[in-house]
This record gives structure tokens, sequence and C-alpha cells, in this order.
């Protein structure tokens, strides 16, 4: 059994082949999708990336020169059936070709399996290929920068219309202030995004380091102002939140005032009212503190006294909650106790005029004003 399965083994690796085979017949097929030009766009486009990579592949292991890899990736270059993206990156792969053999040669020369002169013979031809190809590559960049950059101008122009109609809807009342605000951040944001996209691009393509430093820094800084709008935005829905719980407490001091809600319905609701917006203010100032970065010591240290704050305000809330209440009760027992007192004093009269006018007896009407102030006293 053990012979058969090395059998088997040995007939498998050979209907593989080597691996310098395998790399030559996977060549073959990707260069046969990209020369045919049909079918799914997307595997058209996988296929010529492929074909680059295993082409450097090839050169790596000897079975190639850069100028053969090259050659076979010049016609991706130009090959209009591909997008720009990818003609691109096929001019992007033979600069990497070459780039890889002048390592190459750099490594032979030091340990001595190619001669100086043959080393420096061929690396001069290779450097001046690479610098060809850089130049191809360098101006290939610009091209596609300047196609991306007229679609970001357009997606732009957009974002800028769809403000400017914010604001004349703003003008005519056709949106409230809230609602302006709220689409006129998210037309920021997407106009931020938008330019982000496009310097990332640009980065990508560009060669300069202190070029591609520049617009990495211009990336961050766009990146800095979504981080600011999106801030400004949230703090404002904050403030309007807790601008509700101020307008629903108005609303309902103004209907004590008129009369149209009781003492104890006043207390029952503001404390409702006061114990939710505590709550609310407490959430946000603790959400607030969790989006501050761990360096930022002092905006840490602000929130965190506002935190405490906001704490110390919703105790003395309860308080005064509590305090209102045992006020609204002593009234209530203070009403009670002056209708009682009227009704034993107008009880004695009435008993005081039938004692005089015979109706009752002294000690009738004596005993009946005393269970009329028993009464009161147990009220």
């Amino acid at each position: 059994k053990y012979a058969e399965a090395v059998k088997i083994a040995s007939q498998e690796l050979a209907d593989l082949g080597t691996t310098t085979e395998q790399i030559a017949q996977k060549v073959k097929a990707a260069q046969g999708i990209v020369d045919g030009g049909v079918g799914d766009p997307a595997k058209f486009k996988e296929s010529a990336k492929l074909l680059g990579d295993l082409l450097h592949k090839q050169l790596e292991l000897g079975i190639i020169t850069a100028d053969e890899g090259a050659k076979t990736l010049a016609k991706l270059q130009n090959n209009t059936k591909l997008d720009y993206e990818a003609q691109l990156a096929a001019k992007e792969a033979i600069v990497k070709l070459y780039q890889s053999r002048f390592t190459k040669i750099e490594e032979l020369k030091s340990t001595g399996e190619l001669s100086n002169g043959d080393a420096e013979k061929e690396l001069a031809a290779v450097r001046s290929n690479t610098d060809l190809q850089l130049k191809v590559r360098v101006e290939a960049g610009k091209k596609l920068n300047a196609v991306r950059k007229e679609e970001s101008d357009a997606e732009l122009a957009e974002v800028g219309a769809q403000t400017a109609e914010i604001a004349a809807k703003k003008a005519t009342g056709s949106i409230g202030e809230a609602e302006a605000a709220k689409e006129t951040s998210a037309a920021k944001i997407a106009e931020s995004r938008i330019r982000i996209e496009q310097q990332q691009k640009e980065a990508a393509n560009e060669l300069n380091p202190e070029a591609r430093r520049k617009l990495e820094g211009e990336v961050r800084k766009s990146e800095a102002e979504i981080t600011k709008i999106e801030a400004e935005e949230r703090d404002r829905r904050n403030s309007e939140r807790l601008k509700e719980f101020d307008d629903k407490a108005k609303i309902l001091q103004g209907g004590l005032d008129k009369g149209r809600v009781t003492e104890d319905q006043f207390n029952a609701q503001k404390k409702n009212i006061d114990t939710q917006r505590s709550a609310e203010e407490i959430k946000q100032l603790t959400d607030k503190f969790s989006r501050l970065n761990i360096t930022d010591k002092l905006g840490r240290e602000a929130v965190q006294a506002q935190i405490a704050e906001a704490e110390s305000k919703q105790e003395a809330n309860k308080k005064a909650a509590n305090e209102r209440e045992l006020a609204t009760l002593q009234e209530s027992i203070s009403k009670v106790s002056e209708i009682s007192r009227n009704a034993e004093t107008a009880k004695k009269l009435s008993v005081e005029k039938e004692i005089a006018d015979g109706v009752k007896t002294r000690a009738d009407g004596d005993a009946e004003i005393a269970q009329t102030a028993i009464e009161g006293a147990q009220k």
C-alpha cells in the first residue's frame, strides 16, 4: 500500500510538473485571457495583475530576463481593453522588474558570482531601462491623477450645488434651522471624503517621497476636518435634546401659573423631566469623554469636571423635588386644618343658636360641640 501511495503521489507531481513549469503554465493561461480580451472584465483585469506577479516570480527564479518580462508587460501598459488603472499597474510592474534585477546584480557582484566589470555593464543597462520606465510611470500617474481630479471636481461641484440648495430652502423656510444644519454637516462631510479619496489616489501614484508625504498630510488634515464636523453635529443634536427637556419644563411651569395643572401634578411631572434631563446630560458627557484621546489630558479633565457638575445638579434637582413635595403636603395639611377649624366654628355657632332658641339643652349642645372637635382633630 505504501509503494502504491508513493507511485500515485509521484504521478500527481509529474502531472503538475516542476514549480518552473507550473508558473509557466499559469503565465500562459493568464496571457491567453489578456490577449483574448473577452469575457468578464473583472477577470480580465485580475489576469493582467496576476501576469505581472508571475513574471516577477519568473525573474526571481532566473527563468526570464528583466527585458523579456518588460516586453510582455509592455503589451498590457498599452492595452486599451484594460482600464487606465490596470495599464498603470503594468507600467509599475515593469519598473519593479528592473528594480528587482538591479538588486540581484548587486548581490551577485557582492558574492563574486559576477565580476565587477560585467556587473557594472549590466547595472548600467538596467539603470537606463529603470530610469526610462520610471519616466513613463510618472507621466502615466500624472495623466491618471488629472482624470481623477476631473471626476472629483465634478463630484465637489455637485456637493456645492446641494449646499446652495440647502441654504435656499432655509432662507425660504422650506426647512427648519435644525434640518438645515444637519444637511449642511452631511454635505461638508461628503466634500471632505471626496477630497480624501482624491488625495489618497494621488499619493498612491506619487513617486516623489516629499510630494507623497505632503499629500498624506493633506489626507490627515481632511480626516481631522471630518472628525471636527461630526463632533459639531453631535454637539448640536445633544443641545437640541436637552433643549427639548427645558421647553417641556417651561410649558409645565406655564400650566401651573395659569392653573391648568395642580401642584401635585406639577411636582410629579417636573421631577420626571429633571430626572430624564440629568440622565441625558450625563450620558452625553460620558460619551464625549470616551471619544477623547487618552493623551488629551486637559480635555479629559474638563469633561470630567462637567460630569461632576452634572451629577451635582442631578442631586440638587432630587433635593428640590423632595422639598417641593413636602411644601405641597404641608400646604395641603394647613388647608385641611383651616377647613376643619371653620367647620368647628360654624357648628358651634349653629348649636349655640339652637340652645338659645330652646331647641337643645346646654348639656346636649356642649356634647355635640365636643364631638365635632374630636372629629376635626381626627381629620
